[in-house]
């Protein structure tokens, strides 16, 4: 009997045992209460992304530096949003104290794309709250399409939690944001009169037509996402000099000759790549978000990497723009005009111009070097090539159809190509040395690669 008992306990033993390792071999899929958001489109993304391009292009006084910040919020508001519903990527809240993210309630149901939806309009709302009333209506509008679209495929109270949350946490997010008083809301005085510019040789000075006052002066101060103490700041630039021959001197000649000699290519690349005027494009800053929704029309990737990679775009051109302008404002280096104007020719003029205004041979207002263009364009491709690859070949076609500038589209074979014809663009146009380019893409790869390498994973 002893024996029998024996036997049959070491059945059960065998049994539980077979049966523990079936549970352990299944699948993550089989085993989760909820679908992933790897499983799910990226199209809603789409639709936000060009909606954000043309609600930034009117929205007032909303120049590269304050886009790119906006950017950067946003893409952490949604890459939270639905972090713990991917495979692979991890919440980096704690990154950042002072920001507390709302979690998930594991034992209840959640549809991703209702959350993505909800954090993306919420999100639109409270960073644009100057806004008119025709854009304030297309996010409504778009917000309820898709909110339409998804409650045909799932329960009223599965929708209603998964908006709660979206919203939930996109607010949490924007209230971080809000502790940075440098960069909150900057748009309401993005030229304080309490800047003065120094004086002194070849320090920069408001310049013509308009001689505005400087932009963001104090961006410098903005919070960051992964630059850290120096890392805002750019190696020094050529030292002056206004004699022939010599380093500085040359670069000045370089921009008087490139735009006495405007040839049609130069002046294509110059005017494909300006973004310079509110309400004619968007910014310089979302140029790249505009390059990656078109790259993501062509190549679709799902919900999850979507969201990651704006996060990532966003986050990257804002630490790019803080560390551009930190950088300009240190260096304080004065416009090639004014140089120009002081020594080659008095009556010389940009090619950079605003067709809505009419203002001819205008240059930013605020220092040279280093070129924002130049750092936005290295960031964002810097971050696009890690998911699309850096030779991946593709067509701009941003500005296809305008017929206030050469806007046809434009080719390259890679993103190395793209950052650099878009940096050095400058040079004809007239606005920037050849230094403020080469600076402008250091900041920018730096920015990108400091995103990269948070633990996304």
């Amino acid at each position: 009997m002893n024996k029998a008992i024996t036997q049959s306990k070491l059945f059960l033993l065998v049994f539980f045992v077979l049966v523990f390792f079936a549970a352990c071999n299944k699948s993550s899929e089989e085993l989760d209460p909820f679908d992933y958001a790897e499983n799910y489109s990226n199209e809603l993304l789409l639709d936000w992304g060009n909606l954000y391009l043309e609600v930034e292009r009117y929205a007032p006084n909303y120049r590269p530096p304050i886009s790119a910040r906006t950017l950067g919020y946003i893409g952490l508001g949604i890459y939270e949003s639905i972090v713990e519903g991917t495979r692979k990527n991890r919440s980096l809240a704690y990154l950042f104290p002072g920001l507390t993210v709302p979690g998930i309630n594991y034992s209840q149901v959640y549809h991703w794309p209702t959350i993505v939806n909800a954090a993306y309009a919420r999100s639109m709302n409270v960073y644009f709250p100057h806004i008119g009333p025709e854009h304030r209506n297309a996010i409504q509008q778009l917000e309820e399409k898709w909110n339409l679209e998804f409650l045909t495929s799932i329960d009223n109270d599965v929708f209603e939690r998964s908006r709660v949350h979206g919203r939930s946490v996109a607010m949490s997010v924007y209230q971080y944001s809000a502790t940075d008083v440098a960069g909150h809301e900057a748009f309401y005085n993005p030229t304080p009169s309490n800047y003065n510019p120094p004086s002194g040789a070849n320090a920069w000075q408001p310049t013509p037509p308009e001689y505005s006052l400087a932009l963001l002066p104090y961006w410098g101060n903005v919070r960051t996402f992964a630059l850290k103490g120096n890392e805002r700041l750019v190696s020094p630039p050529l030292p002056y000099s206004e004699t022939p021959g010599t380093p500085y001197f040359f670069q000045v000649l370089e921009v008087y000759n490139w735009v006495n000699n405007m040839d049609h290519q130069s002046r294509w690349v110059a005017e494909f790549w300006s973004d310079d005027n509110a309400e004619l494009t968007f910014t310089p800053a979302a140029r790249f978000l505009a390059i990656a929704v078109q790259l993501l029309e062509q190549k679709r990737f799902n919900l999850a990497e979507t969201v990651e990679m704006y996060a990532k775009l966003g986050m990257a051109l804002s630490d790019c723009g803080v560390g551009i302008w930190n950088s300009k404002f240190f260096y304080n280096l004065e416009r090639p005009v004014t140089p120009i104007n002081r020594i080659l020719n008095q009556n010389w003029k940009t090619i950079c111009y605003n067709p809505l205004q009419g203002y001819v041979g205008k240059s930013p207002n605020f220092p040279a070097y280093p070129s924002g263009h130049a750092g936005f364009g290295a960031a964002g491709g810097k971050i696009l090539a890690d998911y699309f690859g850096m030779n991946y070949a593709f067509t701009d076609r941003c500005h296809e159809g305008r017929t206030e500038f050469l806007g046809e589209p434009r080719s390259f074979n890679g993103f190395r190509q793209m950052w650099e014809e878009n940096a050095y663009s400058r040079i004809p146009l007239g606005v920037h040395y050849r230094m403020d380019c080469d600076a402008g893409i250091e900041m920018g790869i730096r920015a990108a690669d400091g995103i990269l390498s948070l633990p996304w994973k």
